[in-house]
């Protein structure tokens, strides 16, 4: 029988940890080990400049073993393989058959692969309960690896994520994660067709969590004129389309102020932009900020404006934090976006190429009245609260987790 209290060995296995515009991956490991698992992130990718700085503003719990390759790992890596030939050859093959089709993809995997034996024989060696890939990528590798490896064993437990980025990629490596893990979890309910597609109805929906950052000790001071957005900038986010919405309001309004939160390869067009339409003085860029000052900075905001077209948007986390903080939400029509933005009651869905639509939700959001407010705050937060908690996604998580043990009758999970 199962101790459904007994801490979990979990070993998670990413393409880079932590990155900045993943802040949420670290805040699930962060959670698992809060509530006493053991979890150790293995890195496909070596330690590079962005994720050195990422590491300074992203917390990641003291408890949490972070393994990253090192310069000795092809020599090592070539011993391990010679114990696991099978393995090694079933991988490859998986690569070469697909080498015609997605041949720059193929020969990334292919340097993927001594990192892949050197953490499936780490995996191997520590006996953890849960192997899980945080996206359903070349983290693929690593679990068709000890697929093969592990023969009849019935443990660990194989488990993968699949959303967003991969159900957009669609290609071998994310078919061979669907085809290999054990548990399979995506993010929203709108992905369920995907998988139908790929006759994996068995996956679990369960929504992406966001830590609940809401201290009301003190109530924020809210200015009825600011207006916030908050993205990596990149040309999909489509900020530039933000700021043209602001600029029209802007030609209404004088008062109104945009305050454009994150960085990222668009900022300097961004910002030359901005200067060109003469609003230097009243839209500014903070660059990137950690989550506690980006909400309170919502806290302090009216309205939150996103107009992304990015094609692997799926409930983005931001959106979710700015609900939280009690800003009139105006959102693109990205995948799904309903399940988040489920009324009118709790925020806007808009075309981010309706330029009228978008205006006429900003000036609906300025306008609305502080009763009104309080009503759709509280709804939204409650909302936020009940269905995209860190703890309760990953409760589910474990839940479902526990749930494989039992089944498959692990010795380790007693």
């Amino acid at each position: 029988m199962v101790n459904d209290a007994r801490p979990l060995r979990i070993s998670y296995i990413f393409p880079q940890f932590p990155v900045a515009t993943q802040t949420f991956a670290a805040s699930d490991i962060n959670e698992l080990a809060a509530n006493g698992h053991a979890v150790t992130v293995y890195c496909i990718k070596p330690l590079d400049k962005a994720t050195v700085e990422a590491l300074k503003s992203i917390p990641v719990s003291p408890s949490i073993t972070v393994l990253r390759p090192s310069r000795k790992l092809p020599i090592r890596a070539v011993f391990q393989a010679l114990y696991s030939i099978p393995a090694v050859v079933a991988v490859l093959c998986v690569i070469f058959r697909n080498f015609i089709h997605h041949p720059k993809l193929a020969i990334e995997c292919l340097f993927c692969v001594p990192r892949v034996v050197e953490i499936a024989t780490d995996i191997e060696d520590k006996k953890f309960d849960i192997v899980h890939s945080f996206w359903g990528r070349h983290p693929s590798l690593v679990l068709a690896y000890l697929r093969r490896l592990r023969g009849d064993r019935t443990y660990p437990v194989l488990s993968s994520f699949a959303g967003a980025y991969d159900l957009v990629a669609d290609d071998f490596l994310v078919d061979l994660g669907l085809n290999t893990a054990d548990v399979l979890f995506t993010h929203a309910e709108t992905n369920k067709k995907f998988f139908y597609l790929k006759s994996k109805p068995e996956v679990h929906v369960v929504y992406r969590g966001i830590p609940l950052l809401l201290d009301q000790s003190v109530p924020p001071k809210r200015d009825p004129f600011t207006i916030i957005t908050a993205s990596a900038l990149t040309e999909d986010k489509n900020v530039i389309g933000v700021i043209d919405s602001f600029a029209r309001a802007h030609n209404v309004e004088p008062r109104l102020r945009l305050v454009v939160c994150g960085s990222g390869p668009d900022e300097p067009r961004l910002r030359a932009y901005v200067s060109s339409i003469g609003l230097e003085e009243s839209i500014c860029f903070t660059g990137y900020i950690p989550r506690e000052i980006l909400f309170s900075t919502m806290q302090a905001s009216r309205a939150f404006l996103f107009l992304s077209f990015k094609k692997s948007e799926r409930l983005p986390n931001v959106v979710k934090e700015a609900m939280l903080a009690g800003c009139f939400v105006i959102s693109s029509r990205t995948e799904g976006i309903e399940e988040l933005l489920y009324s009118e009651d709790v925020g806007r869905i808009v075309n981010y190429q309706d330029a009228d639509g978008i205006h006429s939700a900003i000036s609906f959001a300025i306008a609305e009245s502080e009763e009104a407010a309080k009503r759709r705050r509280e709804e939204a937060r409650n909302y936020i609260i009940e269905k995209f908690s860190t703890a309760g996604t990953m409760a589910s998580y474990v839940s479902t987790w526990r749930r494989a043990l039992a089944k498959r009758g692990n010795p380790h999970a007693n």
